[in-house]
């Protein structure tokens, strides 16, 4: 992930730069611009992995900041998204990225 170009936040360029092996019902996490979705891999394929959204519930009361906590369940009905991979890492036809191995859901507030 290009910082300044595919991504405006330092802390996703450095969690969509780690790539690791992919396992089924692995945590991941979209990369975007600023915001971080989580979710689930659901298959494995030689050159691709199929991610699910999970259903993250803030669970903090710190309102609109940056520190964030959530809670993490499957979404069975969320849609399935594909993650190619390409020489930078894991890569949606949107663009963003998937960081394998943890669930990290985060909303930049500031705008």
């Amino acid at each position: 992930m290009l910082l300044g170009i595919e991504t405006g936040s330092l802390v996703n360029h450095a969690l969509a730069s780690y790539i690791r092996t992919p396992k089924v019902n692995d945590g991941a996490t979209e990369v975007l611009w600023s915001d971080r979705f989580a979710g689930t891999i659901i298959k494995v394929e030689p050159h691709a992995v199929l991610w699910r959204r999970d259903i993250a519930k803030r669970t903090d009361t710190n309102g609109q900041s940056e520190c964030q906590q959530y809670s993490y369940s499957p979404d069975p009905n969320a849609p399935v998204k594909t993650f190619k991979l390409t020489p930078r890492g894991y890569k949606s036809n949107t663009g963003s990225y998937l960081s394998i191995g943890y669930r990290n859901e985060y909303h930049d507030y500031s705008f």
